[in-house]
């Protein structure tokens, strides 16, 4: 699911993969994210150009089949020196507990759901410091001068970049009259039509009046590129959810066949008792660890 470039495109999904790295630079390129200055320019001023990389990964939906190609022109971020190119790299994620809440609450009082995703997160957060990166592979110019991007907004791979996301999407949710529940869970968002639970740059909002939570969403989506990616609250950070009646049923389908597949356990006897239900001792005098499988992997 993760390929490096040269197996992306020595992979039968070489198009499907050439259409992503496309996408990605067209994508930036619209954003304004950087400006081309030559590298001597850059000399002069005594910075440095930090080295880029791509990512590629396939998005898979929680039974685990394939839904999308993505590829991203990241920085690398191992480069970049504390105190001199970044100072904090710590963003906030939701807590579990708060999802669960809000999907009970949704239940309780019959509330409309959305799942909104924004556009090339990183890539809308605008840059406090000078960051010069090198031109992605293939990247071609009009004239024959030695370039370098120096760049205008923060990108994937960046230390600070989530950091830079959730300053901007936490000031246009309280630009839109949204109040952040510190003492609860600072990812936690509440106006008095809807709330909102921000995972990086995936939320989810729920409204009593729908007309009132769709405007809300427009009027954010004023000042950030978003898509309203579901109705309903089906599947979030790769578990699927599937609601009946009153009970919503929470599934990882995909992750359990990865591990079996991970572990040559595919052919496994379930049983209703997988494993004690006590914490198991170390055992001192047993085999070692003795497998072709990650075991903190898959264990994680």
């Amino acid at each position: 699911d993760f390929p490096t470039l040269s197996q992306a495109l020595a992979s039968p999904e070489e198009e499907h993969w050439r259409d992503a790295l496309k996408t990605e630079i067209e994508t930036l390129q619209k954003m304004s994210t950087w400006t081309l200055v030559t590298r001597e320019s850059v000399k002069l001023k005594g910075r440095k150009v930090l080295p880029m990389t791509w990512a590629s990964r396939i998005e898979r939906k929680p039974d685990g089949t394939a839904h999308k190609f993505k590829a991203r022109w990241c920085v690398r971020g191992d480069k970049q020196v504390f105190g001199e190119d970044y100072w904090q790299s710590f963003s906030p994620v939701c807590q579990w507990s708060s999802v669960r809440l809000m999907l009970i609450m949704s239940i309780v009082h019959n509330l409309h759901t959305r799942q909104v995703d924004y556009v090339n997160a990183f890539a809308q957060a605008e840059l406090d410091k000078e960051i010069y990166v090198e031109l992605p592979q293939g990247f071609q110019h009009m004239n024959d001068v030695d370039c370098v991007f120096k760049l205008n907004k923060s990108l994937h791979g960046m230390r600070d970049a989530p950091v830079h996301f959730f300053n901007l999407l936490k000031s246009n949710l309280e630009l839109a009259g949204f109040e952040q529940m510190k003492c609860i869970d600072p990812c936690l968002f509440v106006h008095d039509k809807a709330m909102c639970v921000t995972y990086v740059d995936d939320c989810l909002w729920f409204g009593l009046d729908e007309e009132a939570l769709d405007a809300l969403i427009a009027d954010v989506g004023k000042k950030m590129e978003l898509t309203v990616e579901s109705k309903d609250v089906s599947a979030f950070l790769g578990i699927q959810f599937s609601r009946d009646g009153d009970t919503i049923e929470m599934k990882q389908l995909g992750l359990i066949d990865k591990v079996l597949k991970a572990t040559g356990m595919e052919e496994c006897n379930p049983t209703s008792t997988p494993a004690e239900n006590k914490t198991l001792g170390k055992d001192a005098n047993g085999a070692p660890f003795n497998e072709t499988w990650n075991y903190q992997s898959v264990i994680g």
